[in-house]
């Protein structure tokens, strides 16, 4: 059954005009490095992605490696370099560089082939650059985390701990730099347990760590850390995932930046109760309206609907009733 799903997707993107693909090079739990190839391509008029092949790097991880892997495979297969028309790579060491990368090997094959690099890596680099109070308070914290979670004994009467205490959760999670959009939600389970957590530092002994979560400041900036950790996990997770393109990632990032913008306004300003007359505006045409002119608890929500370039066409085309419906 495997094999025959995998000739259907040959034949599809054989019969495709064009075709692209996105090379992704990871290391497994066995430390053995993975390289994981996607391809997009069109099939009766509509464009489809699949995976091809996730084979392991054995030896060396270097650009020649991993091109040899993804020759051998385009050429068992007998794809046609000529239909490629894109290379997607990530932040691999083997993936850059214009000169010795996977980029420039691939385009000894085909120079017309354009090379284009996942943006979220970088945004990764961009969400370590926190001011130090807050990064003193997130050092704080992931040492605290480290210090229950890194024993088997600590994790099982912590849990104990939490059974005890009628706690909603019973431990706290791992937080590692290679899964850096899980740090919001190792952030928000320790919020949930700060209790659970100065409870067990003190029957533990551990002044050093209980001082450094209650100096002035802590639980506020750990709220804010919680916040805007689930924010950036929020969009990139919606950058990510089958189907998505330039355009609906472009929406996303556009969304997120307004909401910026908007929680800047509500630090310095309060906001009214809504009214009858501004939902009924907001129903009118939701595309022509100020965000600080509707609703609070409305404000994300709008922001997301208004950076939606889908929804806009359907505006125009449909009735109100039916876009709302729709909506």
């Amino acid at each position: 059954m495997s094999a025959n799903i995998k000739r259907q997707v040959i034949e599809k993107i054989k019969s495709s005009p064009m075709f692209t693909i996105q090379l992704d090079e990871s290391t497994d739990v066995a430390s053995i490095s993975q390289l994981i190839l996607f391809a997009r391509y069109v099939h009766r008029k509509t464009i489809e992605e699949e995976f091809l092949f996730c084979s392991p790097l054995t030896e060396t991880t270097t650009a020649a490696d991993v091109m040899n892997l993804v020759s051998d495979f385009l050429s068992k297969k007998h794809l046609d370099w000529g239909k490629l028309i894109r290379v997607c790579t990530d932040g691999a060491p083997a993936m850059l560089g214009c000169h010795a990368g996977i980029a420039q090997l691939v385009k000894e094959k085909n120079p017309l082939v354009v090379n284009t690099h996942c943006f979220i890596h970088r945004q990764a680099l961009a969400a370590k650059t926190l001011p130090k109070g807050l990064q003193e308070h997130l050092s704080s914290v992931i040492k605290v985390v480290n210090f229950i979670k890194g024993s088997a004994l600590q994790t099982r009467l912590f849990h104990k701990l939490c059974k005890d205490m009628d706690a909603v959760h019973s431990s706290l999670l791992f937080h590692t730099e290679v899964r850096w959009l899980l740090k919001g939600k190792m952030l928000l389970r320790f919020f949930n347990l700060q209790a659970e957590v100065n409870e067990f530092l003190k029957t533990h002994n551990k002044p050093k760590l209980l001082t450094s979560m209650q100096v002035e400041g802590f639980h506020q900036c750990l709220a804010y850390l919680v916040n805007i950790f689930g924010s950036i996990k929020e969009v990139n997770t919606k950058m990510q995932g089958r189907d998505r393109n330039v355009l609906n990632v472009i929406d996303s990032i556009n969304a997120f930046k307004d909401k910026l913008k908007l929680w800047v306004v509500r630090l310095a300003t309060e906001k009214l109760d809504p009214t009858t007359e501004q939902l009924m505006s907001l129903t009118r045409d939701p595309f022509r309206r100020n965000v600080h002119e509707i609703p609070e608890q409305l404000e994300e929500e709008y922001l997301e609907l208004t950076n939606n370039s889908a929804l806009k066409d359907d505006f125009k085309e449909l009735s109100i009733e039916h876009f709302w419906i729709q909506t």
